[in-house]
């Protein structure tokens, strides 16, 4: 089912000075779970406003391959 994902978006680009971020932003997130649509809500396309939304405000919204596991074991030796 598409979604809509609301809240504040981050995307990274080749170099560091690519960083966007949007304040208000919108992600449309297809049946798959590839993004279909992203940018401000305010140019979410209107095809897309029967589509079931979730609001994150004040929370980043970000694409990617993120694994923030730990291992607890090893935690003492972090930055070590």
């Amino acid at each position: 089912m598409t979604r809509i994902l609301t809240g504040q978006l981050v995307t990274f680009g080749a170099t560091p000075q690519d960083l966007m971020h949007e304040a208000k932003g919108a992600l449309v997130v297809g049946d798959d779970g590839t993004i279909i649509w992203r940018g401000p809500q305010t140019l979410l396309p209107q095809a897309f406003n029967v589509a079931p939304r979730d609001d994150f405000a004040g929370k980043l919204l970000m694409a990617g391959f993120i694994d923030i596991h730990i291992h607890f074991p090893q935690y003492r030796m972090l930055a070590a």
